[in-house]
Formats: structure tokens, C-alpha cells, sequence
């Protein structure tokens, strides 16, 4: 058995110091790996260097960001077939696109007022250029610089990109974010064939809501199964949640060694191994 397991939490550079994460200890994604290894699995791990280090015995590969993710996966489900997926690891939904100032903001805002942008092109010049860059309209939804714009060498956010680490003291600063490619829905385009394990987290949700909004998540990326845990159920080795089948099919776990055994319980039956 081929078993390809993704786990622990990624995080997006905001400058070579400060990174946005997420809590994920990569711990559920080692006891699945414990399962399918004393299963005699030949299992690839994908993880993050701050998480639980998997069951010896794992292929492992170390990533950071959700676009090293995206990498890894579609290079490995290209040149590999997994008869089990265990998509676990907790991927950032955004990526900084730059670092800007409410000041900077305001700035373009009142160019683009005085230059008659329009909505397209102020968020444009917002999303990518500093002060000075975006200076009037071509009418055709983009923007031209004027020759006469001052020169942007000493404006700290015109130059973020720039930068290796964002500056201490500057007030009201503002991370612009842009949505991460989808890995999961990469999974089955790739690897057809392949029973695939989603997870689905929400805060705060009521059961009839958790079922409602996994069961979508697994309907639209072809998860085999889904399993939904919201985040007031989970504290260390506690860790409430429901695996659905495609057909509709719950077990409730509660705890992460239940989830891992299940996941194992699950796969030995779908390949038929006993």
C-alpha cells in the first residue's frame, strides 16, 4: 500500500523575519503515520521542520508555504499512485502580496480621485504600487505613470519588495493578502484513483453546520471521505469530529489516536487487506 500523508501547519512570509501561520502541531498527521507504517505502508510525508515529527520510516519532505506545497504535491502525484491520500496538514488560505501604510493608501486614493481612476485601477495601484507609480488613466482599466510622479527611492512601502525585514515604528501598516492555489482539489485531477482523506475546521460551529459545510468540501474536490472537527472540540490528544463517507456514512472520534486508527481502519478495508 501507497500512502501519501500531508501534515502540520505552513506559513507565508510576511519579510525574512515575521511569517502569518496557524496553529497546527502536525500531531494527528504522526499518528496516522504510526497506523499505516506498523501496517507495513509505504508512506510520503509531507510536513513543515516545526511539527511532530512522523513515525520512522516516512519519505519525508519539508515545505513551508502553500505554493511549496502545491509544488511538492503536483510533482509527486505526477510521477506517483497512492492508493491512500491523508490530506491533513492546515494550508494558509492567503500569501502576503505586499506591505503597505493607511497613509500610503490615502495617498493613491487621492491620486486616483484627482487622475479620475477607476474601482480596478485604484486597487491596482493599491496591490502594487507605491506612492508616485499610478499617477492617471489610460480609460482602458489601466494605469500610466507620469514622467513628472516623484520618485519612490526613499518611500519605505514603495520599496517593501525590496526590503529583507519591515521597518520598526512605522505606524498604521497594512498586509495585503491574495488568496493561496486550492491543494486539495489538485489531488484527485491528478490521482483518480486514489481514496482520498479531506479535513474540514471551523470555529464555533453547531454539528448540523460542521456536516453541511464538509460534506460541500468533499463533494466539490471528490474527497472519498471528510473529516469535520471544529476547533472548540480540540485540545491536545482530544480532538472530536465525524468522518463522512461519501455515501453519507458518519463515526464519530474522540480523540486523535481514534481519528488515526479510523483513518487506517478504513483504508486496510477499501485496498482489502487484512
Amino acid at each position: 500500500m501507497k500512502v501519501l500523508i500531508t501534515a502540520g501547519g505552513t506559513s507565508e512570509n510576511i519579510d525574512s523575519v515575521r511569517k502569518i501561520t496557524n496553529t497546527s502541531t502536525g500531531r494527528l498527521g504522526s499518528l496516522v503515520s504510526s497506523e499505516f507504517i506498523g501496517m507495513g505502508a509505504e508512506v510520503t510525508y509531507i510536513t513543515v521542520k516545526s511539527a511532530v515529527a512522523p513515525e520512522p520510516g516516512c519519505n519525508v519532505h519539508y515545505i513551508q508555504t502553500a505554493q511549496d506545497l502545491y509544488n511538492i504535491m503536483r510533482q509527486l502525484l505526477s510521477e506517483n499512485k497512492y492508493d491512500i491520500i491523508v490530506h491533513a496538514m492546515a494550508v494558509s488560505d492567503y500569501t502576503v502580496e505586499r506591505v503597505t501604510s493607511l497613509n500610503e493608501i490615502y495617498d493613491i486614493f487621492k491620486l486616483s480621485c484627482d487622475a479620475g481612476f477607476s474601482k480596478d485601477e485604484f486597487i491596482n495601484a493599491v496591490q502594487f504600487g507605491g506612492v508616485g507609480h499610478q499617477t492617471g488613466s489610460t480609460g482602458n482599466g489601466e494605469c500610466k505613470k507620469n514622467s513628472d510622479a516623484n520618485d519612490d527611492s526613499d518611500n519605505v512601502w514603495a520599496n517593501m519588495g525590496k526590503l529583507s525585514k519591515l521597518p520598526s515604528g512605522v505606524e498604521d501598516s497594512v498586509i495585503i493578502l491574495k488568496p493561496t492555489k486550492k491543494v486539495i482539489s489538485l489531488i484527485k485531477e491528478l490521482c483518480q484513483s486514489s481514496i482520498l482523506f479531506g479535513f474540514k475546521l471551523l470555529a464555533g460551529a453547531d454539528i448540523d453546520t460542521l456536516y453541511k459545510r464538509a460534506s460541500e468540501l468533499a463533494e466539490k474536490n471528490n474527497c472519498d471521505y471528510m473529516i469535520a472537527n471544529d476547533i472548540t472540540g480540540i485540545s491536545g490528544d482530544k480532538h472530536e469530529a465525524f468522518i463522512i463517507s461519501k455515501a453519507g456514512d458518519v463515526i464519530r472520534c474522540s480523540t486523535k489516536q481514534d481519528i488515526a486508527r479510523k483513518i487506517a481502519d478504513i483504508s486496510r478495508e477499501q485496498c482489502k487487506i487484512f
